[in-house]
């Protein structure tokens, strides 16, 4: 998986969602555009020992898609924040379980992108194209 074609989500990171709601979304998504990808429950710590549990975020192959933890870590740059390599960020200990992935155009995930003005199905279609164009 190409890191560029998995920040089409960057455009979802104005939804007034937490974790849940957005790893929600972003799940159903990737299963629209038939992405194998794992959604994970669990904790997130950083060396000095500040942390969030629990916490959901995404790995599709190498990368991480999490959007939400600097909601809770603060806005530092330190803080991991979009599609990223857990290699990039040697100081923060990501630990879970695979939870069932959000199924293809699932209703929640519609509506809340819909509630925020974005088109569900506008961002489904990119994603598939960016990915067949990968090919």
């Amino acid at each position: 998986m190409i890191k560029q074609n998995l920040q089409i989500f960057e455009m979802l990171d104005s939804l007034e969602l937490e974790c849940d709601g957005l790893s929600r979304v972003i799940s159903s998504l990737l299963s629209s555009a038939g992405v194998s990808h794992r959604l994970f429950i669990g904790s997130v710590t950083t060396i000095g020992n500040k942390g969030m549990c629990p916490h959901l975020w995404i790995e599709v192959d190498d990368y991480v898609i999490d959007y939400r933890l600097r909601m809770w870590l603060g806005h530092d740059p330190s803080i991991p924040h979009g599609v990223f390599k857990k290699s990039e960020f040697s100081h923060i200990t990501y630990s879970g379980s695979v939870r069932d992935s959000y199924g293809d155009r699932d209703l929640v995930a519609q509506i809340f992108c819909s509630m925020a003005g974005i088109k569900y199905e506008d961002i489904a279609f990119k994603l598939k194209e960016s990915l067949q164009g990968a090919v």
